[in-house]
């Protein structure tokens, strides 16, 4: 299910991380460590409705 998630939800973190950041390098390392973090954190989410913004809050305060 997570994976399909990520899946679902790589092109909205990309754009997303973009916008905030000037480098390849660290946009990537940011999307990773968001993934993590809301693998980690999945439980937390109270509801799916809001899991996009859920996960791009993540990226952003990450």
């Amino acid at each position: 299910m997570f994976v399909s998630l990520v899946k679902q939800y790589e092109d909205v973190l990309y754009r997303t991380a973009s916008r905030l950041l000037n480098n390849d390098e660290d946009l990537a390392d940011a999307m990773q460590d968001a993934f993590i973090s809301d693998y980690e954190k999945l439980h937390t989410l109270k509801n799916d409705e809001y899991f996009n913004t859920w996960i791009c809050k993540i990226l952003i305060y990450k």
